[in-house]
């Protein structure tokens, strides 16, 4: 009798702790703190300055624009002034830089290609 007694005891006794942890492993959820969202607020700007800047950016790109064409008229002008064996040697030129600057730009993205493989993870 005090066989079966011990042994029922065990048992209830066992099984009482193990779900007594489960119990206690589910129920207890902590709680993840929320994230404060914080809006950026714009502040506007009254018209007329965002219209003088809409101007200030047209002129800014008027000259530009100008420069590069006085830029340009100023190296065909140059160029028509030269003598024919000149010209031709300027044109070789052009034409070598032109390779060359090609060329280096393929050195590059092949080098930075391997970099980027290199560091890849």
């Amino acid at each position: 009798m005090k066989r079966i007694f011990l042994k029922t005891l065990t048992l209830v006794l066992i099984l009482l702790a193990f779900s007594a942890t489960d119990t206690l492993a589910q129920s207890y959820k902590p709680r993840p703190y929320k994230k404060v969202k914080t809006k950026e607020t714009k502040m506007k700007e009254p018209r007329a300055v965002v219209k003088a800047k809409r101007e200030q950016e047209k002129n800014q790109k008027k000259l530009k624009k100008e420069e590069r064409k006085a830029i340009a008229d100023g190296k065909k002008r140059h160029f028509q002034i030269q003598p024919a064996s000149v010209k031709e040697r300027m044109k070789q030129n052009e034409k070598e830089i032109a390779l060359r600057e090609k060329n280096r730009q393929k050195n590059i993205k092949k080098a930075s290609r391997a970099a980027a493989k290199k560091y890849k993870q």
